[in-house]
């Protein structure tokens, strides 16, 4: 059961209470974010998948969430995950906190670091995290092998088959010696390619 009124707009579907989530908690995670990845660009697309995890999390919540709380684990996962893509993953020296808009954290190493006017945190934008039809649904994981699998199997099959064909007529030219490996039901049910002796 949810206590907090904006939470539980926000888990009914409320657009404008996750947008005062966001707006109370977002220049922390990308300053938070920003001082860890060194980068603009990968820093403003870790906040917009940690708070459509935390959408996601909130519309499935049956009660109250410790916002900071779940919000640094969050922040702490992505950062794992961005560094891990960028080839630059190392176990982190300490793990910070995100306490929201009211008592702010230094995560920035540098205040200027954090553009106060950049457009990413206008109130006008339309956010990803507020789409309606991916609200609900979760995606799979991609299964990376599964193609190269499927394609090395029917490979193998290709080639098993081309090499049964070259046995069959090298048996016909009586260059190998004739074996019958299912030559003679190929001739009689399917098409009659092969002159092997009976």
């Amino acid at each position: 059961m949810f206590t907090s009124k904006i939470q539980r707009r926000a888990h009914e579907g409320n657009r404008e209470a996750f947008r005062e989530i966001f707006n109370e908690y977002s220049r922390e995670v990308y300053a938070y974010l920003f001082s860890e990845l060194k980068d603009e660009a990968r820093s403003k697309d870790s906040v917009k998948q940690v708070f459509l995890n935390l959408f996601r999390e909130l519309m499935k919540a049956e009660s109250d969430i410790d916002l900071a709380e779940r919000l640094t684990a969050l922040v702490n996962e992505e950062i794992k995950i961005a560094k891990m893509a960028g080839g630059d993953f190392e176990p982190m020296r300490q793990e910070k906190t995100v306490s929201g808009g009211k008592d702010p954290v230094d995560t920035a190493e540098d205040e200027d670091d954090v553009d106060e006017d950049d457009d990413f945190f206008d109130d006008e934008e339309d956010d990803d995290f507020d789409d309606e039809d991916d609200e609900d649904e979760v995606k799979p994981k991609k299964k990376g092998n599964a193609g190269i699998v499927i394609a090395s199997v029917l490979l193998v099959v290709l080639v098993l088959i081309f090499l049964w064909l070259v046995a069959g007529i090298l048996m016909d030219y009586r260059i190998l010696p004739t074996v019958d490996l299912g030559y003679s039901w190929f001739n009689t049910h399917v098409f009659n390619l092969f002159r092997l002796p009976a």
